[in-house]
């Protein structure tokens, strides 16, 4: 829909922004997106990273409080999206005495260079519903009911608590109350505006830095001040208008693609209590404590009566659960939550401070399991030193740095699988190493290998070496595959009728037809599988000096969510009967060709097994590392079953159905446990591609 159409989106760089560029893109939008700062490695990186960012993503600096920088972003756009907002006043600025001052100008001079391009039709503007309280005009009392046509009351003695949100309220009231008036022909010369006060934003993010979302589940985190700033709000509107990042962006979009609409409308699925969003909290998630709230005086009755936005056939896909569900479900995911339900706290404070003071390295830093578990070993403490191959590359090394607890305690080296000595500064004073890099194809170029195989074997083995010399390294920890699991007879007539830890992959050239004419299947095998071999060799006395300890994780087929926008994403391959790729499907193919069936592993218990394995006190060998183990037919079933909007490529049974257990224990038995079901894995695949536009 957006081939050819070029939008700015002001604010490029924050909660909302992000993802609105997120989704501009995948719907096939040039983006001109601006930021304060071009030199802030971790927020342009995290924008080019993005899906569809290269060739259609192009950055530009300009600052609200110079509100002329805006103008070469805004040239040539037919719609601008203007996100941005100052939420501290810059002392320096002696142009404008307060956030206010600086927010209304800003307002006033995009919308003029909107007017001056000549090519701008719609602007819309990201408003706030601190704009449009209930309250009566002197501020006693509460409106039966919130709407487009309430205005919040700009009367000094309703705000004296706190300036921060006195500022905030003045500076969003008026600036959206200066934009729609651009809506005319007198201000505006036929520039049709829309503003969004939107609710309060919850859900899922692409940053790391804290947002609205934080204060959606401040009941449940020890922060005085996002929770203040819930009460804030029930004071200010009655009752809590809640929605979701997701559907945010999808009613700006809504609103730049509709053919014709203007003015005001209230954005937001929920109006909830503070009291309902604590019975939430305590009855779906009973291992937090959550603030008990106490309601003081009558029960406000407002009723929410904005259907404006839905009229002109908006539809919100989130309630106020899935919404808190989202936030808490993200918190998780970026390492913010922890319970604090007494039985439990021993055990919390003990993950936190796990990792303080220890150093570990992973390989492979920027890779779709890479990304992640430098993620979370950053979150429980850990100084990570992380390697990739190109430090030059800005999407890489920006989304790297934007992570949580990322500065000052994540240190990036260059280091190329292909060059194995290169990693020996990355590991030098490391506890643990994590060797999650492996090549994918061979490198033409390299006269030194003459294979993928050859080059991932001596990377093993370097990196092995290097752990050894080091003095320092305890355990290396090696991201293995299943393919090198094959529960085949070794002559590859039949299989086996269990797969577990004592299955090698039998590695004939009588075997070539598993790989389906596809060079890079063999490879893969190849590789994975003497490298595991080989890595285990160095457990042993002989090889490793009986100073290292090895574990490897045969991991199945990883989905889930993401961090990274890679295509050779493995979690591709598991949506790949409801996406036209024949290729990540002749992979799934290969895969069940290879196996029996497909064993499915999320990619935060993958990453969860692998902190598993360096944190038990005595653990060493082969581990493989799967929940689940189901045939090509079962998944398409449940795409069918629970995904009916999509064409589900059938699957053809050939033969007899392949009757073997997965009988691996041996992790389990170790004490780790899976939190994700085939389902859950699968489902979040979708989520997932939905959210980076792939579907």
């Amino acid at each position: 829909m957006g081939e050819g159409s070029k939008v700015c989106v002001t604010g490029g760089s924050g909660y909302i922004g992000s993802w609105l560029i997120n989704k501009l893109l995948a719907k096939g939008y040039t983006v001109h997106a601006t930021l304060r700062d071009l030199k802030n490695e971790s927020k342009v990186g995290l924008l080019k990273s993005l899906p569809h960012a290269e060739g259609k993503l192009v950055l530009f600096e300009a600052d609200i409080y110079n509100p002329t920088q805006f103008d070469p972003a805004i040239q040539g756009c037919e719609y601008v999206f203007h996100v941005a907002t100052p939420l501290a006043h810059e002392p320096g600025s002696s142009q404008y005495k307060d956030t206010t001052e600086a927010a209304v100008a800003g307002t006033k001079s995009i919308a003029m260079s909107c007017v001056r391009s000549g090519t701008v039709k719609r602007l819309i503007y990201t408003a706030s519903v601190v704009s449009a309280a209930p309250l009566k005009e002197d501020g006693r009392d509460f409106k039966d009911v919130m709407d487009e046509t309430c205005w919040t009351p700009l009367h000094d003695s309703l705000y004296l608590h706190d300036p921060f949100y006195k500022d905030y309220i003045f500076s969003k009231t008026t600036s959206e109350k200066h934009v729609l008036s651009y809506g005319n022909d007198e201000n505006g010369g036929g520039l049709e505006v829309v503003t969004l006060p939107c609710g309060l934003v919850g859900g899922d993010t692409l940053l790391s830095t804290p947002s609205t979302r934080t204060v959606c589940i401040a009941q449940i985190v020890q922060n005085e001040r996002a929770y203040k700033s819930l009460k804030f709000l029930e004071g200010l509107l009655g009752k809590i208008p809640l929605v979701h990042i997701d559907d945010v962006c999808d009613a700006h979009i809504f609103c730049m693609e509709t053919p014709s609409i203007t003015g005001r409308f209230l954005c937001a699925s929920s109006y909830i209590s503070l009291q309902e969003m604590a019975n939430h909290y305590a009855l779906y998630y009973p291992e937090f404590t959550v603030k008990q709230e106490n309601e003081d005086g009558e029960r406000k009755d407002i009723k929410w009566s904005s259907t404006k936005l839905c009229e002109k056939g908006f539809v919100y896909k989130y309630d106020a659960k899935m919404i808190l569900d989202d936030c808490i479900k993200c918190a998780r995911r970026m390492g913010e939550l922890y319970c604090n339900c007494l039985w439990c706290i021993p055990i919390c404070v003990k993950i936190r401070k796990m990792g303080e003071g220890s150093k570990v390295c992973v390989t492979g830093g920027s890779g779709y399991i890479g990304s992640w578990l430098i993620n979370k070993l950053l979150a429980k403490g850990y100084t990570v030193h992380a390697t990739l191959r190109d430090l030059k590359n800005e999407s890489k090394v920006g989304l790297l740095k934007s992570l949580p607890h990322a500065e000052g305690k994540l240190v990036l080296f260059e280091a190329d699988i292909y060059n194995p000595t290169q990693f020996d500064p990355a590991i030098q004073g490391c506890e643990y190493v994590f060797h999650v890099a492996t090549p994918l194809a061979h490198e033409p170029g390299s006269s030194q290998y003459k294979d993928t195989t050859e080059a991932a074997v001596a990377g093993t083995k370097s990196i092995a070496m290097s752990c050894v010399r080091s003095g320092t390294v305890k355990r290396l920890i090696y991201t293995a595959s299943v393919v090198a699991a094959s529960p085949l007879k070794e002559d590859g007539s039949d299989f086996k009728d269990v797969m577990d830890e004592t299955c090698w992959t039998p590695l004939h050239d009588s075997l070539e037809y598993l790989f389906l004419d596809v060079p890079l299947y063999k490879d893969y095998t190849y590789s994975k599988t003497l490298s595991e071999k080989h890595l285990l060799s160095y457990g042993n006395d002989e090889n490793g000096g009986g100073k290292l300890e090895v574990v490897t994780l045969a991991c199945g087929l990883v989905g889930g969510d993401c961090l990274v926008s890679s295509a050779l994403s493995s979690r591709l391959i598991c949506i790949a009967q409801i996406v036209q790729n024949e290729m990540t499907y002749k992979t799934l193919k290969f895969l069940e060709g290879l196996l029996g069936k497909i064993p499915l592993a999320h990619i935060d218990d993958v990453c969860e097994a692998h902190i598993f394995c360096m944190e038990s006190t005595s653990v060493s060998g082969r581990f493989l590392c799967a929940s689940s183990y189901i045939s090509l037919q079962e998944m398409a079933n449940h795409y069918a079953r629970y995904h009916p909007e999509f064409n589900v490529k059938q699957e053809d049974e050939d033969g007899q159905k392949k009757d073997i257990k997965w009988s691996s224990t041996k992790l389990c038995d170790k004490g780790f446990v899976y939190k994700y079901d085939a389902k859950m894995i699968l489902d979040d695949c979708i989520k997932c591609a939905r959210r980076m536009g792939e579907l």
